[in-house]
């Protein structure tokens, strides 16, 4: 009777880890659909209170011909490529980019300082680990789903700097 309950305890213990464990190391998951690669979907989660994230991965085109990245579709929120960028005074503005050309065999990283994706107007706060479903928009009626995970803030190049910022 006392190996049964052991074994019950062990079975609901293997159940718990396996909902807490993959919250904890932030595993992202890489997306393929024709010749197109998605490495590493994050969103930096926001600090509390904030109706704005940050999204980031990287676009790998292993195609022969230009693909065009024209935007993303999501249901958290608007979301949005801009591009970071910073002037001869060092002000940092960021700008709403309508598309994003990859060369055949190049790849674009979007991360922090440069190409992202601005999600704006989250109606409730996002948690570590969470997944966020999305559809990344190419020409050619190219459609890539990706789920975005939710991490700890991404940082510019470890800097603790302080810049000017506009929108």
């Amino acid at each position: 009777m006392l190996n049964i309950f052991y074994k019950i305890i062990a079975v609901i213990l293997l159940a718990l880890m396996s909902m807490i464990l993959p919250i904890n190391i932030g595993l992202t998951r890489d997306f393929t659909k024709g010749t197109v690669e998605i490495n590493h979907p994050i969103i930096s989660k926001p600090f509390k209170g904030a109706k704005s994230a940050a999204g980031y991965f990287s676009i790998k085109n292993h195609g022969a011909v230009k693909i065009i990245f024209k935007g993303i579709s999501m249901t958290l929120a608007k979301a949005m490529l801009h591009q970071t960028t910073t002037d001869d005074d060092g002000i940092v503005k960021m700008n709403h980019i309508m598309k994003a050309d990859i060369p055949a065999h190049e790849e674009l990283i979007l991360k922090p300082g440069s190409f992202h994706i601005m999600i704006v107007g989250t109606k409730r706060p996002l948690l570590l680990g969470e997944e966020i479903p999305a559809t990344l928009i190419f020409n050619n009626n190219l459609e890539i789903e990706i789920v975005f995970t939710v991490t700890e803030e991404a940082t510019l190049s470890g800097s603790k700097k302080t810049e000017k910022h506009s929108h």
